[in-house]
């Protein structure tokens, strides 16, 4: 286990290396930095905002290192986790380029995990669960329920 510290030195990623059926799996669950003070600070919002989409770019390129760092050796990669970025944004993106994300070929039902509340139901996608390598999918899906403020969700895969 190893793990990738934000600029608060603070971890944001756990990295895993699996062996499993013969296979190499390296697992990163992650949660990248959250826009909430932009949300909670509006008179700021655009410079919050900035502020953590700059630090989610930075963290996604350490990621990327890291994946790149152990291709040769790993089969298959996993991230998954709160990304805390929407399927609209430029981020998104970029990870799709060389990323699967489960849900896109194995979902089912709704896709939308986040507000989990009482006064609200799920509005937005911010967890993924994102897959590389020798993989293929098999299901994912958002589960009910939690004291989470983000519903989850379940994936499985094929190795």
């Amino acid at each position: 286990t190893s793990y990738l510290y934000n600029s608060n030195k603070l971890p944001y990623a756990q990295i895993v290396e699996i062996n499993a059926y013969g296979k190499r799996l390296q697992v990163i669950n992650t949660h990248l930095a959250s826009p909430a003070a932009a949300v909670e600070n509006p008179e700021n919002f655009l410079t919050h905002f900035s502020e953590s989409y700059k630090e989610r770019t930075n963290q996604l390129e350490r990621l990327e290192e890291v994946v790149e760092s152990s291709r040769s050796r790993i089969d298959v990669h996993i991230l998954t986790g709160d990304l805390n970025t929407t399927r609209y944004e430029p981020l998104y993106r970029q990870l799709k380029s060389k990323w699967v994300d489960l849900f896109d070929i194995s979902g089912r039902g709704r896709r939308a995990n986040f507000p989990n509340s009482a006064n609200t139901g799920p509005l937005l996608i911010i967890d993924y669960i994102l897959i590389a390598g020798k993989v293929g999918g098999i299901s994912a899906r958002v589960l009910d329920g939690g004291s989470s403020d983000h519903l989850a969700i379940e994936g499985k895969i094929r190795i």
